[in-house]
């Protein structure tokens, strides 16, 4: 028995087979979820964020966003083992924007603790002096 199936049923079979494929091809590709890694990557860089560090230690915060969109890009690639150590300096990274940032707050409000009290030292010492004489 010789079968003959006519050319544009066969065309039409096979586009519709790649297409198929193509699109479970790339839905695989596309919606790959995010590894821990960049999950903690991405919430340091967030805790970061709402530190002020994009301002305050802007460079270590723009070094982990770097750091971040290579590791996107490398888990895109599926270079997974590259992809979690970018990640992995990634988070460091904005770790580090946001120790940065903490301690320049926290010398800020030191040094304006510092002023009020030498100003409150200044009025009191002026005040010793007019009650004394």
């Amino acid at each position: 028995m010789d079968y003959k199936v006519p050319k544009p049923l066969l065309y039409l079979l096979s586009v519709a087979f790649f297409m198929a494929f193509g699109a479970v091809h790339a839905q695989s590709t596309a919606s790959s979820p995010p590894t821990p890694a960049l999950a903690n990557a991405e919430r340091a860089l967030q805790l970061a964020l709402n530190a002020r560090a994009d301002s305050i230690a802007a460079t270590d915060f723009a070094q982990a966003q770097q750091a971040l969109l290579e590791a996107k890009q490398l888990q895109a690639k599926r270079r997974r083992n590259e992809a979690e150590r970018m990640a992995l300096k990634a988070q460091r990274l904005a770790e580090l924007a946001l120790a940065n940032t903490r301690y320049v707050q926290l010398k800020d409000e030191v040094d304006r603790k510092t002023t009020t009290n030498a100003a409150l030292r200044r009025e009191l010492l002026m005040g010793r002096e007019r009650v004394q004489p």
